[in-house]
This record gives C-alpha cells, sequence and structure tokens, in this order.
C-alpha cells in the first residue's frame, strides 16, 4: 500500500465506507433488475423456437414476414433477456466480491458510524 502524505486514516476509512454504500446501491440496482427480467421472462415463450420461425431467430425484423412478427420477435426479446439477466447476475456477483472486500478493511467497530456519516453527508 501507498503511505499517502494528504490522506489519514480516518480520510481512507471514510472512503471506504463510501465505496460501501455505493457499492450497496450498485448491489440493490442489479437486484431490481434481475427481478424484473425474471418477471419480464415470465410472460414470455420458453423452450426452443418453433420449427415456422426457427429460421427467422438473427433475422431483422423487417425482413420476417408480417404474420410472424409478434412470435419472432417475442421470442428474440426472450433470448436477449436471458443474455441480459445472466450479464446482470455475472456483475452483481463482481459488485458483491468487491463489496465483502472493502467490508473487511473497515473495523467492524467503525463500521456504523462511518455509514451514518456518510448517509448524512449524501442527506446534504
Amino acid at each position: 500500500m501507498v503511505d499517502f502524505l494528504t490522506i489519514s486514516d480516518s480520510d481512507k476509512k471514510l472512503n471506504l465506507a463510501r465505496a460501501l454504500v455505493g457499492r450497496e446501491q450498485e448491489i440493490h440496482s442489479y437486484d431490481i433488475n434481475i427481478g424484473n427480467y425474471e418477471a419480464m421472462l415470465l410472460g414470455l415463450p420458453t423452450g426452443e423456437w418453433p420449427n415456422l420461425i426457427a429460421s427467422y431467430k438473427n433475422t431483422p425484423i423487417e425482413l420476417v414476414p408480417e404474420d410472424l412478427h409478434q412470435s419472432v420477435t417475442d421470442y428474440q426479446f426472450r433470448d436477449r433477456l436471458k443474455a441480459l439477466l445472466a450479464t446482470e447476475k455475472l456483475e452483481r456477483s463482481k459488485s458483491v466480491r468487491i463489496y465483502e472486500a472493502i467490508r473487511t478493511q473497515i473495523p467492524s467497530g467503525e463500521l456504523s458510524g462511518l455509514v451514518s456519516q456518510v448517509l448524512a453527508e449524501q442527506q446534504k
């Protein structure tokens, strides 16, 4: 670690607490997105693409026959949501690991007070 001349141990702890609060907000945002994606997927088709539309899987909608638009867009949207859900879960997992690493650097006896200080700063 660098021995800073202008950043005190108190500053370091407060900066860690700020980062911790920010990570909590970030993880919470991921949780909201994951819940939304999962809820949206409940209203979309499951299983493999039906044979009738399977050849349109990667086709721009303007090239799909109009009578198949809804089915194709439902499956395309479902596939996109599945990819977004996987990415969101991966990013959330990384954020949780960082959150846990930050939390280990803040003395447990000081955590509550530092977080309260950060929250008070945010209210200003």
